[in-house]
């Protein structure tokens, strides 16, 4: 308890929370590689929901560890800790993590598209859409003091917070509108892959919002908003476009810019 304090108040770093998170994730981890290895190459589906599996475990674990929180006073909102090289440390080993799944299983590899109807248009929409994921939001906030919503949030923050939404976030589109959208695009229409990606991706995020923490509907209701305008954009533009709309909305949300 009193490294989570530390780590909240933005008092110091307790290596002993990274240990701490390794030691909860790495036995589940371990199980779910071995049944990736043990289905091998007999479907991809399997490996596909093993992936997002191991990573809803990662993710989760953050939160008793108070690796970030989230409020649902007067808007929904989310606050990463104040630990810039922690948010460093999470944000590049997620895209590690995504990078290690490309390279492994070159068959669903095979699924991602990076881009859609040029770089530059798969950029600016990523970019515009991360603003329309947050704005109800945003727009909202401007009813709520900041200190009811996670409080302020430190200058030096900003850019280790945008690693870890971008890089973070990265891993996560790499699997719903990566591997699963494109899994499901052969099987079915672009649309209807896109409309599952989201509803997907709401799915994931029960536990979260209903057993893990008691933020219940609003939590549930914002990730299906965010995964369909995800898939959307993942069918219209690409897996970066996405990558984009997800990570910057988060970004918007947890930077306390307004």
């Amino acid at each position: 308890m009193p490294a989570v304090i530390g780590i909240m108040e933005g008092k110091y770093v307790d290596v002993s929370l990274l240990v701490t998170y390794l030691a909860r994730i790495l036995p589940g981890l371990a199980v779910g590689i071995a049944f990736v290895l043990l289905v091998g190459k007999r479907s991809a589906a399997y490996r596909v929901m093993a992936y997002i599996l191991m990573f809803v475990l990662m993710r989760d674990v953050m939160t008793p560890l108070g690796m970030w929180r989230f409020g649902i006073e007067g808007f929904f909102w989310i606050r990463f800790a104040d630990m810039p090289l922690l948010l460093v440390i999470l944000g590049v080993s997620s895209g590690v993590t995504a990078g290690a799944i490309l390279f492994f299983d070159r068959e669903l590899r095979e699924l991602i598209v990076w881009f859609r109807g040029g770089a530059v248009y798969a950029v600016v929409a990523g970019l515009l859409a991360a603003a329309v994921v947050a704005a109800p939001l945003l727009v909202g906030y401007r009813w709520v003091d900041i200190a009811v919503r996670g409080g302020e949030v430190g200058a030096v923050l900003l850019l280790p917070l945008a690693c870890m939404t971008f890089f973070g976030n990265f891993l996560e589109e790499t699997l719903f509108r990566g591997l699963f959208y494109g899994h499901m695009e052969r099987l079915s229409t672009p649309l209807r892959a896109a409309l599952l990606s989201g509803v997907l991706f709401a799915f994931a995020h029960v536990f979260l919002a209903f057993s893990v923490t008691d933020k219940g509907l609003p939590l549930l209701i914002f990730c299906l908003w965010e995964g369909t305008i995800c898939g959307l954009v993942r069918m219209k533009w690409g897996l970066v476009a996405a990558t984009l709309a997800h990570g910057g909305a988060i970004f918007l949300l947890s930077a306390g810019l307004w």
